[in-house]
């Protein structure tokens, strides 16, 4: 039995989630990797048993970044898969849209879960002292119990095998009705907030044009030069490249200045690489 967790994570948190999962499953003898998507071939899924796609909701919705990927996996190159979101808040009907994704490509989802973690795009206006920071770094994430949920939901599927696989061709993720009401209304205030937001990041002072930002921006929309840091538009505020600078010289406005910086929950996360090349 080979499991592929295959997932997007801006800061951290996402890649926690992935890592916890693997540590979970690898105590049954079972072989797990997990891998960014951002290195990871579509056509490599092929190669697992089982495949469990991660992501961080954005604004109630998957990040453009997953979703591409996801509408470009081979049709029918795998029959069933996990899913599993982090949020800040609100996930509203992230893993529902998810799931018609990869039943477009001939896949079924057999579970999920919806996991709370730190949201890293309030983070950085947290001044570092303040006790909300301190709550959160102070947290401890050594046990996530919808992940815990999802983790049993794979061992017994794996146990129950053919079984299973006949049975998960009518599960489905239920749509939250609440949510399609949210999801409505953030979507027509986020286009607005997305913009007024990309239009404040700069880099101050601090920066000394080391190109790490540019290196790891999922959305080539960094460029940096001798004359200094330019920011794009193809922006979907992942706040990574806030988070990872060395120098903390990436700034939102004024308010950013300063502020606490996250690199997951266990403080370890580098972007780009899977979980053994972090």
């Amino acid at each position: 039995m080979k499991i592929l967790v295959a997932y997007f994570s801006g800061t951290g948190n996402t890649a926690y989630c992935a890592k916890y999962i693997k540590n979970h499953l690898q105590q049954d003898g079972i072989q797990v990797r997990t891998a960014s998507i951002e290195r990871l071939l579509n056509d490599d899924i092929a190669q697992y048993d089982t495949v469990i796609f991660g992501f961080p909701v954005y604004a109630c919705d998957v990040p453009d970044i997953m979703k591409h990927y996801l509408r470009q996996i081979p049709p029918d190159s795998m029959s069933t898969a996990y899913l599993f979101c982090t949020a800040g808040a609100y996930s509203g009907n992230a893993l529902h849209r998810a799931a018609g994704l990869l039943k477009a490509v001939g896949c079924r989802v057999a579970g999920w879960a919806d996991v709370t973690m730190p949201g890293s795009d309030a983070l950085a206006f947290l001044q570092k002292d303040s006790p909300a920071a301190k709550k959160l770094c102070s947290r401890d994430f050594s046990r996530i119990e919808p992940l815990d949920r999802l983790v049993e939901k794979i061992r017994s599927d794996i146990a129950d095998g053919e079984k299973h696989a006949r049975e998960i061709r009518n599960a489905r993720i239920p749509v939250k009705l609440i949510g399609t009401l949210a999801d409505g209304v953030v979507h027509l205030c986020y286009a607005p907030l997305r913009r007024r937001i990309m239009d404040k990041f700069y880099a101050d002072g601090n920066c000394i044009r080391c190109g790490y930002c540019e290196k790891i921006c999922p959305a080539d929309n960094i460029k940096v030069t001798t004359e200094g840091v330019r920011f794009g538009d193809t922006c979907f505020l992942c706040m990574r490249c806030v988070h990872q600078c060395p120098k903390e010289a990436i700034q939102i406005g004024r308010k950013t200045i300063g502020k606490l910086r996250w690199k997951g929950p266990d403080g370890r996360f580098r972007p780009l690489g899977t979980e053994e090349e972090q």
